[in-house]
């Protein structure tokens, strides 16, 4: 059977048919000690493993993500210092907030120890809650 088209047209809708529908944050959660699966998560723990996910995948390097998702770093690495620095936390800003759940990054403290700069960083949510994520070691 084949699908007739011309029984549905887009100019009879109107955005009042239309409905916003709030997706859950529940997923899984990522265990980085012994690098496995170990139950769900949902709220800020979740909304803390995205932000965390988002600064340590390679953006553009894994064809399951779309282009913008990730932060870019890898070119950081063997800059200058202060080069590298300034533009991780712009990448990691940048990168933050493409996810609407997210409307503020705030670099709380930054160290640079052998070869990495390990920053606390911490990520306003859009429902008012503030996630915080320390130590966060990146290879520059």
């Amino acid at each position: 059977m084949i699908p007739n088209n011309d029984t549905f047209d887009m100019e009879d809708e109107t955005n009042e048919d239309l409905e916003e529908v709030v997706i859950p944050s529940k997923t899984y959660k990522l265990n980085q000690e012994v690098k496995a699966v170990d139950r769900f998560i949902d709220g800020m723990d979740a909304l803390q493993q995205a932000a965390f996910k988002i600064i340590m995948t390679e953006s553009e390097a894994y064809p399951i993500y779309g282009n913008d998702y990730g932060t870019m770093l890898a070119d950081l690495i063997g800059q200058p210092r202060a080069y590298a620095e300034s533009m991780a936390e712009h990448r990691i800003e940048q990168a933050i907030l493409n996810d609407d759940r997210f409307e503020s990054v705030t670099f709380t403290n930054e160290e640079f120890k052998d070869g990495k700069l390990i920053l606390d960083i911490a990520v306003g949510t859009t429902d008012d809650g503030t996630v915080n994520l320390e130590g966060v070691e990146i290879d520059v």
